[in-house]
């Protein structure tokens, strides 16, 4: 300051001033570094959201100078910018709140995740080329579905399950529709907890070793039990997966009950058919010598002289008796054997050789029933009926203890006409339940093994068939 006798001088010290001012400018310039050095686009816009920066990610996105965009709004310089960005940025402003969004631009034919900041002097903007990433999801999304729908449309039942805890994740409709339960019973349960469990525990065990051990299992036959008790036969198909970042199996399941039954059946006709064909060739050349034999027999058990050994020739002749019975039983599998088929009700046959059924139990203190409902009329044999159902309730009641019950039942199941002869006797083992109607197979001290192989002969004679349930 000028003074008469001289200048007076004021000074302050404001270095540490400056150095905040450097440091504030080393800042700035540091943050611009930064801005202008990453990849996603950053733009200032001021309250009335003119540009008052850009990036240079955001200038190269846009294709535009910064001299173009400066002071300038986004409508200007897009006019068909999307509603969605303005929007966007007004609420951010009105409501003072961040906002987020991924949206389709159609200036720059690229998919965006675009942030909005709002401050005192107007909103920042953030935005990141997410198109890759949105292919990416796509492609998954697509994947996703494919693999569903692909699941889905198997009419085979198929599941995901935990690795761990064998906890269903996912299973098709399939699934549920052949084993009869709902999405909410099967989701997040295991298989003890919907009472769908294996046969035998070692087949498990043996499974999971192969799959833990190999990463997959092919058609690998296991019996089951389902919820109502029954038991099928399956192929599984396995391997494990990845799914959603945890370890899970994805299983196929092949019911091959039907298929295993039907081989049984074939190999059963098979064998059939090679009784049959000894049966027709060697039947009657057996008879002949057999009823010479048996006619000398009953004509030396009338000389006097050889009355002593009377009682010796008639065990001779029921032996022969019943050698001639099992032949003709044997005859009976024969497969070139005709049936007289006409039309006529089966619970009338039924009917009129009931009285003998009760005549039979009553003399060994058992009871037999008839629950006999309208049927209608059938091709049928009348003479090998009576056999079929003669064979049929004798077994039946050998196979009860005295008091017990034997019941003959028709019905109709759809277009079947069912003939069911059922007791309550003990439970007939696997091994046993297999063999049946094999020829020569028999559980009796003096069987034959031929009665229930006739009863097949029979059936398939009359285009039938024959299931047993223990």
């Amino acid at each position: 300051y000028p003074l008469e006798d001289g200048i007076a001088v004021y000074y302050q010290d404001i270095t540490k001033l400056k150095h905040t001012e450097m440091a504030l400018r080393k800042s700035q310039q540091d943050t611009l570094d930064i801005l202008e050095s990453i990849g996603d686009g950053f733009i200032y816009f001021d309250k009335d959201f003119r540009f008052t920066y850009v990036n240079h990610a955001a200038k190269e996105m846009l294709g535009c100078t910064r001299d173009n965009l400066y002071g300038k709004t986004l409508s200007n310089i897009f006019p068909e910018a999307s509603r969605t960005t303005i929007e966007l940025s007004r609420k951010a402003m009105q409501d003072m709140t961040n906002q987020h969004v991924e949206l389709y631009s159609m200036i720059l034919k690229k998919w965006l995740e675009l942030n909005v900041y709002p401050h005192k002097e107007g909103i920042s903007m953030c935005f990141r080329d997410i198109t890759e990433r949105k292919k990416g999801e796509e492609q998954l999304r697509l994947a996703n579905e494919l693999f569903y729908k692909t699941i889905n449309a198997n009419p085979l039942p198929m599941a995901i399950l935990t690795a761990k805890e064998e906890r269903y994740i996912d299973v098709n409709d399939s699934f549920l529709n052949i084993n009869g339960y709902t999405r909410e019973e099967v989701i997040g349960a295991t298989m003890d907890d919907i009472n769908y469990s294996w046969v035998d525990t070692k087949q498990r065990s043996k499974y999971l070793d192969l799959l833990r051990k190999e990463g997959f299992v092919k058609n690998f036959e296991a019996s089951f039990r389902g919820r109502s008790g029954e038991i099928s036969v399956n192929l599984l198909s396995a391997v494990i997966i990845d799914w959603q970042g945890e370890e899970c199996i994805l299983a196929i399941d092949n019911n091959i009950t039907e298929l295993r039954r039907y081989q049984d059946e074939l190999r059963h006709l098979e064998r059939m058919q090679l009784v049959g064909e000894m049966a027709a060739g060697l039947g009657h050349e057996l008879r002949n010598p057999m009823t010479a034999v048996r006619g000398f027999l009953q004509y030396y058990s009338q000389k006097k002289d050889l009355l002593p050994y009377k009682e010796s020739f008639n065990i001779m002749i029921d032996e022969l008796d019943r050698a001639n019975s099992i032949i003709s039983e044997f005859l009976n599998l024969a497969k070139d054997k005709n049936s007289d088929l006409k039309k006529q009700q089966l619970n009338e046959i039924i009917q009129s050789i009931y009285p003998l059924f009760q005549i039979e139990a009553l003399k060994n203190n058992k009871n037999i029933h008839l629950d006999l409902s309208p049927l209608p009329e059938l091709e049928l044999d009348e003479k090998e009926i009576r056999q079929l159902l003669h064979n049929l309730v004798r077994n039946g009641l050998e196979a009860i203890a005295p008091g017990g019950d034997v019941t003959v039942k028709t019905f109709t199941d759809g277009k079947e006409a069912i003939l069911a002869v059922h007791n309550n006797g003990p439970v007939i083992q696997p091994d046993v339940l297999r063999k049946i109607g094999t020829p020569f197979f028999t559980t009796k001290d003096y069987g034959t093994g031929l009665v229930l192989a006739v009863c097949y002969s029979i059936a398939r004679r009359h285009n039938a068939k024959i299931d047993i349930e223990t």
